[in-house]
């Protein structure tokens, strides 16, 4: 497994299990608040490393174990981390502005999918070939079907 897609799940994990033994406190401070009720522009990341259960946490990791291994070889570690923190910060700046136009209750906002749909994104634009996916050859044998042009009439 790559260096920081390793580092980011067992970052996520460890911080799962302090939130777990924290009573709340870590959620008070890390995760991403509205402004006005408790904001701080560290939120902007670290609510990603915050999840809000087992299963929360369980599938966020599986994507990322999934998908982020294969964009970071892609990507190489640096950028592929860059881009990780970018579409965490960008989907948090976008729950902020949805929340403050919706005038939704200020809750507070956990967990790494925000950087999981960046990493989705990318998979899906780049259409990286995993080798799991069968290719069927072309058979010379197979039928093929032909248009013919319709002949012409020679009417008046």
């Amino acid at each position: 497994m790559p260096p920081v897609t390793q580092t980011l799940l067992i970052a996520n994990v460890a911080v799962f299990l302090l939130q777990s033994a924290s009573d709340g406190l870590l959620e008070e401070w890390f995760a991403l608040w509205p402004p006005g009720h408790g904001f701080a522009i560290w939120q902007l990341v670290t609510y990603g490393f915050l999840h809000a259960g087992i299963g929360h946490i369980f599938f966020n990791m599986l994507g990322l174990y999934m998908f982020g291994s294969d964009i970071e070889r892609l990507f190489g570690s640096r950028y592929f981390l860059f881009y990780y923190l970018a579409c965490l910060v960008a989907a948090a700046l976008s729950q902020l502005v949805f929340t403050a136009i919706s005038g939704g209750p200020p809750v507070p906002t956990l967990g790494a999918s925000g950087g999981l749909y960046g990493l989705l994104l990318a998979f899906g634009m780049l259409k990286i070939d995993t080798g799991t996916t069968k290719k069927i050859p072309e058979s010379s044998n197979r039928t093929r079907t032909t248009l013919r042009k319709p002949a012409s009439s020679s009417r008046p």
